[in-house]
């Protein structure tokens, strides 16, 4: 009886059961026939795992998790929802260093009053809206920009013979210049 009785217990339990028998009791362990299915059931754990995680992280999977369920719409809704998250990292950090961090600068001797932490916060201007500032500072005001930075700016790669196209601009400036003072002195005259 006590045998049939652990048998059948055996039978009803699930995957992950705990068997407790007595010293004289005997239980054998058959492998599962199935072993693909054990794989997919593991690697579908590791998924659902690293899915998990980013929810945690990044309050959303869609910006780091290929689907065939995402749409462009959908991705900038979680795009959102991860910036957000950001920030509010980002906010967190510095609240430790502007005052949890203060005090034990204090105590290396490091004086910190007046003194913050802080991101630089880049503004985002549209290229276009960009590109007609820069023209308005440059008419306006007369204000030099640098070449490099347009460069760097706009992503446009820099051409490898540049000093040469940039002496030869110079020199067709000059030559303009140059023909602009001769009209004047001619209409002076």
């Amino acid at each position: 009886e006590a045998r049939q009785r652990a048998l059948d217990d055996a039978d009803s339990t699930g995957s992950l059961s705990v068997f407790v028998h007595a010293e004289d009791t005997v239980l054998k362990l058959v492998e599962a026939a199935n072993k693909t299915g054990s794989a997919d059931l593991y690697d579908k754990l590791c998924e659902r795992c690293n899915n998990e995680i980013s929810k945690l992280f990044l309050g959303n999977t869609l910006t780091t998790e290929a689907s065939d369920k995402g749409t462009q719409a959908l991705g900038t809704v979680h795009k959102d929802v991860e910036e957000k998250v950001t920030l509010s990292d980002r906010q967190d950090i510095l609240d430790v260093l502007n005052y949890d961090m203060a005090d034990i600068f204090a105590m290396l001797g490091i004086d910190t009053t007046g003194g913050e932490f802080c991101y630089p916060e880049k503004k985002l201007i549209e290229p276009e809206k960009k590109m007609s500032i820069l023209t308005q500072l440059r008419t306006n005001f007369n204000l030099p920009v640098g070449d490099d930075y347009l460069y760097e700016e706009f992503g446009i790669e820099k051409p490898a013979n540049y000093d040469e196209l940039k002496k030869r601009q110079e020199e067709k400036a000059a030559e303009i210049e140059a023909a602009k003072a001769r009209e004047t002195e001619k209409a002076e005259e």
